[in-house]
């Protein structure tokens, strides 16, 4: 039997007269189905199981902020109305390499920088690291936990440098982040 005689059937028996009605029939009968039912309700259907996470590492402990006020070599000192600074070999852990925006000068042996600061340092936050050569090629590490106050002023940090610069027979320096240090 054609599907057009089928919906002719279908329309006379039920009475039907709609588009609406008729789209719905010619849905039902194109799909093999002789009279119309109502739709029923499949089960939503078994969720997949999630894939196994890979094995992870026991988490470790989170790392403790490095808190150098009691460390006889980071001492807080001042010389005048400045803050010293140490000389190192490298960043202590825990400290960057930082740019000095305000600039930098040579009075003497020391070298002076206006660095940001709060006013209330723990412990000398501030070191430069020395390369070798004339002039002395240099780069600054600051530990942002050695002053909890706002950050919005500037102090006066000073660095000896005598021995280098007598080392090196040199009179300058010259600001440079050496490849690598971050």
């Amino acid at each position: 039997m054609r599907i057009d005689r089928k919906i002719h059937e279908a329309l006379a028996s039920t009475g039907m007269k709609t588009t609406a009605h008729c789209l719905l029939l010619l849905a039902f009968t194109a799909c093999g189905t002789e009279t119309p039912t109502a739709p029923v309700r499949q089960p939503d259907p078994t969720p997949l199981a999630a894939p196994r996470a890979a094995p992870t590492a026991p988490p470790q402990a989170r790392a403790t902020p490095i808190d150098r006020s009691k460390d006889p070599k980071f001492a807080l000192k001042t010389d005048g109305n400045a803050y010293v600074g140490l000389v190192l070999d490298s960043c202590p852990a825990g400290a960057v390499a930082f740019k000095p925006e305000q600039g930098y000068k040579l009075v003497g042996s020391r070298l002076e920088m206006q660095l940001p600061g709060g006013g209330c340092p723990t412990w000398a936050g501030y070191s430069v690291v020395l390369g070798p050569g004339a002039p002395i090629p240099f780069y600054v590490c600051f530990e942002p936990r050695h002053d909890m106050c706002d950050m919005f002023g500037s102090n006066l940090w000073v660095f000896e440098l005598g021995a280098a610069l007598n080392a090196n027979h040199a009179t300058a320096v010259e600001y440079q982040v050496p490849t690598g240090v971050h």
